[in-house]
């Protein structure tokens, strides 16, 4: 019983760090959006890492094959579609897509219980 206790958590621990790192991209490719700054093409590759590795930390499991069937099947779609292009208005198009997906995948996340923020009570 300790063992499984002790393996949830470092997965639990896992999902919320590839959770965060992906909140940090998102919030990256906004200010790319709204200023210009940035590299595109870096911020998509880190983006794309991100979200990969949390989607197969995540997608597979129960609260999300139950409940989340939607959104899983859109986050793949989206990372199974070849779609990085040097051209820089496709991978704007292309980044755009998948912060949609992620802000629905997000919502999922956090609906089903596998995101949860720490109670303030005691």
């Amino acid at each position: 019983m300790e063992v499984h206790q002790q393996e949830r958590r470092i997965l639990n621990d896992a999902i919320e760090q590839a959770y965060l790192d992906v909140c940090d991209l998102a919030s990256s490719i906004d200010l790319y959006f709204h200023t210009g700054d940035g590299v595109l093409l870096l911020l998509y590759k880190n983006f794309y890492y991100k979200l990969n590795f949390l989607f197969r930390l995540t997608s597979n499991q129960e609260e999300m094959i139950q409940n989340a069937t939607k959104e899983v099947e859109e986050i793949g779609k989206w990372l199974d579609h070849p779609q990085c292009t040097q051209r820089e208005t496709q991978m704007e198009t292309v980044l755009k897509e998948g912060l949609l997906v992620f802000k629905k995948y997000d919502l999922a996340l956090n609906q089903r219980g596998l995101i949860v923020l720490p109670s303030r009570r005691k």
